[in-house]
């Protein structure tokens, strides 16, 4: 699922150069539409990595606590 929704990420962005790259209405109009698409994907692989990690803590909180309750009784 992580590996996956990494690729979608990147193959987004290639998608992305690949449109804007014959796009020739200004270089500083360009710079922010890459810069913009490089920022999103970014932020939505660091968005997924956190939501991953955070799902793990919480398993592994919940054994813990699990492991926990067994030596308490």
């Amino acid at each position: 699922m992580n590996k996956g929704v990494r690729i979608l990420g990147y193959i987004s962005l290639v998608i992305g150069f690949i449109f804007l790259a014959p796009i020739r209405f200004s270089l500083t109009f360009n710079l922010f539409l890459i810069i913009g698409l490089v920022g999103s994907g970014i932020v939505y692989i660091i968005l997924v990595e956190t939501f991953e990690d955070l799902k793990k803590i919480k398993e592994n909180l919940q054994s813990i606590r699990i492991f926990g309750k067994l030596k308490i009784n």
